[in-house]
């Protein structure tokens, strides 16, 4: 609703050197598809003429953005948005912008139907990457470096805080160089810096991007028939709810939330072994093994 409002920066990345006539095509179809984007106040477009990869785009555009505004809300491609979605973000980025604990406001979380046990809003070590907000100098706090980000969290006994099943390993992975993610990154410097992403017990954004088709994820499906109507429409304001509030009921927010995510992780195994088989078929075809990352 505030879209009308607001200046919408999009950062659209170039092909790849070994890019297919039809990925050019698509590239070029997206390029002519922002340029008519009206639905803002303002539109500012920001276009690589080779392709510079997810992590490098998003880290290069959110630092230009919160030097520019002090404050930015991020949106990766294939997210679909509450109609609240601006309204629970802007209002959160006001509301929270002097607590400096709070590092990233976020707007997703898997609709699996039993985070409703959950207080409306709460508190979790870290950040996520589907839809989520900060301001500057929580970003100024990013660690590009990720062995320095996993020495870091050894040094100063953070390893517990920055595990959600698959971060470790996910670190790890960056560290070696298997994958390129900015997310993983940013989790961990949060969680260095102490300091916790605000999360909704009911997603304001779905990812319509996990078929498979992509570079940077995995088929699954975790939405359990949650659809586009299903998504929050902030009946429940973040003014209902203050600062002192949410830090005293941190920690069992984080434990009820990591008991629903083991739970729903171990009930994924078909679908992991589904992904585990696409990626080494693929890899034995000559092709880009897919990897789940954010």
């Amino acid at each position: 609703m505030l879209a009308p409002q607001s200046t919408l920066y999009i950062y659209a990345d170039g092909p790849k050197s070994d890019a297919t006539e039809e990925q050019r095509k698509n590239i070029t179809l997206v390029s002519e598809l922002i340029k008519n984007e009206t639905r803002f106040q303002e539109v500012i477009i920001t276009q690589a003429s080779s392709n510079q990869g997810l992590a490098n785009s998003i880290i290069a555009g959110v630092t230009a953005v919160v030097n520019a505004n002090e404050k930015v809300i991020v949106l990766e491609d294939d997210m679909i948005t509450s109609s609240a979605f601006l309204t629970y973000m802007n209002d959160s980025l006001h509301k929270f912008k002097d607590q400096d604990i709070i590092g990233s406001i976020n707007a997703f979380v898997d609709p699996y139907n039993n985070f409703n046990k959950l207080d409306a809003y709460f508190l979790l070590n870290g950040a996520d990457c589907w839809g989520w907000a900060t301001w500057k100098n929580r970003w100024d706090d990013f660690i590009p470096d990720a062995l320095l980000v996993k020495n870091l969290l050894v040094t100063n006994k953070k390893l517990r805080e920055f595990d959600y099943g698959n971060t470790i390993s996910m670190l790890d992975s960056q560290i070696n160089g298997v994958i390129d993610s900015w997310h993983i990154r940013w989790h961990g410097s949060q969680v260095i810096k102490e300091r916790f992403g605000l999360f909704p017990n009911k997603t304001f954004v779905l990812n319509i991007g996990t078929d498979g088709s992509g570079t940077h994820l995995d088929a699954y499906n975790n939405y359990n028939g949650f659809e586009v109507g299903d998504l929050n429409l902030y009946n429940i304001s973040i003014h209902t709810f203050d600062f002192p509030f949410l830090l005293k009921n941190h920690k069992t927010a984080e434990q009820r939330f990591k008991k629903v995510l083991l739970k729903n992780m171990k009930g994924s195994h078909l679908f992991n072994l589904r992904n585990m088989i696409i990626r080494r078929t693929r890899l034995l075809l000559g092709k880009s093994m897919l990897l789940n990352i954010k």
